[in-house]
């Protein structure tokens, strides 16, 4: 409505995002709370914390985007759309290493997908603790890394 009114579509898309934070930070909060302790990575509870906040604020940022852009209704279809597909080129199905050397000119949907780096992220929160030489999870976490095709 406001944009369609005569105001700044980067004003409100900037405004939006930045009012939300605060939800982002609360929401992701909330969430890694229950899920962190369920999951219990080795990582730090606080980079967890910081990665599903920076995926929270992507979306919430994509739903602003696509607000101004398109009308209502294909907003929200766009907006479900591009998620689930964010989400199916995350690089773990299909693995980034099948991504890389199959897809061609359809990588560049995989590297706009922010699912892809919340699990670049992840992969390198936990890998960082089973890396040390002489561990028992080294050789499987470098195996691991290697048939998926992440860079550690």
């Amino acid at each position: 409505r406001r944009v369609h009114g005569g105001a700044s579509s980067a004003a409100y898309v900037l405004a939006g995002a930045l009012v939300d934070v605060p939800l982002v930070l609360l929401g992701s909060l909330v969430f890694s709370a229950v899920y962190v302790p369920m999951i219990r990575p080795a990582s730090l509870w606080v980079w967890q914390w910081v990665l599903y906040a920076a995926l929270e604020f992507c979306c919430f940022g994509l739903g602003y985007v696509l607000s101004v852009t398109l009308s209502t209704h294909v907003a929200l279809v766009a907006g479900v759309c591009a998620t689930f597909v964010s989400a199916s080129l995350s690089g773990i199905s299909p693995k980034y290493r099948v991504v890389v050397e199959s897809y061609g000119v359809l990588r560049a949907l995989w590297l706009a997908s922010f699912a892809r780096y919340a699990v670049d992220a992840s992969v390198a929160l936990e890998a960082e603790f089973f890396l040390d030489p002489g561990t028992a999870f080294a050789v499987s976490t470098r195996r691991f890394a290697d048939e998926y095709g992440f860079a550690l």
